[in-house]
């Protein structure tokens, strides 16, 4: 009997002792399983700090793509303002080089109306020299009356000739008469008949151009013929020339004895 007791507490820390060691292991276990776990966890954050690490790194060295596009924008506004300006400054230089030519298209007008006026004033006066000093009311009512008073068979036409041929008697070293008449000017329709009557009594010879039906290129070439003609002339214009010059000439209407004054001054009538 007291071996069997012996046997069962025998068998009873046997077991005890399995069973503690057991225990032991379990908790060996458990305890290397957390080891391995805060290991585990320890490596986790260590890697987690290296990678967070390495972005920083990365954020410093490397410009955000962001960053990039604003910069390259930048440029290209640059550029286009750059672009502008110069646009601008071509709009600004083609603006002041029209301002300019309109200036000058209008002073051309302005100076050229002026011209034209001058001539055309000038021209009037001529035909009305005899309205325009003294005595020219009773030079005007007497050539009327004179020219009045011709007959047809009593006259003597000048002889027709044309501006190139009033040029070779200007040329010519002998001195010419020329009238310068056009059928238009009503000085003329008195001047005609009279000079024509002394034509006829005595002879003289006169030429005559008719200025009223011109071309463009003929009025060029008398025009510039001589510097009388630069501002302009009037009608009738009875005119000594020779010598490339205007020796001395009648503008607008005069009296019959008057003409012939002229010509007996120039050895063209006694």
């Amino acid at each position: 009997m007291a071996e069997e007791k012996k046997s069962k507490q025998t068998k009873k820390n046997s077991t005890k002792g399995t069973k503690a060691s057991v225990s032991e292991t379990k908790t060996k276990s458990v305890k290397s399983t957390s080891t391995k776990t805060a290991k585990s966890t320890s490596t986790q954050k260590n890697k987690t700090t290296t990678t967070k690490k390495k972005n920083v790194t990365s954020s410093k060295t490397i410009p955000p793509k962001a960053n990039i596009k604003k910069d390259d924008d930048k440029k290209i506004d640059s550029i286009k303002q750059e672009k502008v300006i110069e646009i601008n400054q071509k709009r600004l230089v083609i603006g002041i080089i029209i301002c300019i030519l309109i200036v000058v298209f209008c002073l051309v007008c302005f100076f050229g109306s002026n011209s034209f006026s001058s001539k055309y004033e000038k021209s009037n006066k001529t035909e009305e020299s005899s309205d325009s000093s003294g005595g020219n009311e009773d030079i005007l009512a007497q050539a009327t009356k004179e020219s009045g008073e011709v007959s047809d068979d009593e006259r003597t036409a000048p002889n027709d000739i044309s501006v190139d041929d009033y040029l070779e008697l200007y040329q010519s070293d002998e001195l010419s008469l020329v009238l310068l008449s056009k059928e238009s000017c009503s000085y003329c329709k008195l001047a005609i008949p009279i000079i024509e009557n002394i034509i006829y009594e005595n002879n003289v010879d006169i030429n005559r151009v008719d200025v009223g039906d011109l071309s463009s290129d003929d009025t060029s070439k008398l025009i510039g013929s001589d510097e009388y003609f630069s501002q302009g002339y009037g009608t009738p214009l009875l005119m000594v020339v020779g010598n490339n010059s205007i020796k001395d000439k009648i503008e607008g209407l005069t009296t019959k004895d008057e003409y012939k004054e002229f010509f007996k001054k120039y050895g063209f009538m006694e």
